[in-house]
């Protein structure tokens, strides 16, 4: 493959899961291919865990088993061996909404994503290259 992307994939998986996944996309991608991945970026986990009212289960609302930031995403990238790797911090923004004030709110909402403002539900980005 030329291009694998994992779009709010990794923050699902634990440590072993993870390091099997990272090395599938590293066995299927052509010399020089690139990962893209998106995660959550230092989400508190005991922020949305909730109880299941049935059986009294505790568990993350969303599933997700792990948190990452800038300096834990680029040593696990760095340590299966991706080089060329780039990471930022950026939200998700409905382009599609119309006017100059919904406009002007999603520039707001980037600018505090990459602030790592929890308000904005900031992700990262990581582009590496095989």
């Amino acid at each position: 493959f030329d291009t694998v992307v994992m779009s709010e994939v990794i923050e699902h998986l634990d440590d072993d899961v993870l390091a099997a996944s990272l090395n599938e996309v590293l066995r299927v991608l052509r010399p020089g291919g690139f990962i893209l991945a998106t995660t959550p970026f230092q989400e508190v986990l005991s922020q949305s865990r909730v109880i299941c009212p049935e059986c009294g289960s505790d568990f993350h609302r969303m599933g997700h088993v792990q948190s990452f930031d800038k300096a834990r995403i680029k040593d696990i990238f760095t340590s299966h061996t991706y080089r060329d790797i780039r990471i930022s911090v950026t939200t998700f923004v409905d382009w599609r909404r119309s006017g100059i004030k919904n406009f002007l709110k999603s520039i707001l909402r980037i600018g505090l994503a990459k602030m790592g403002e929890s308000i904005a539900d900031p992700h990262l980005v990581v582009i590496a290259r095989k």
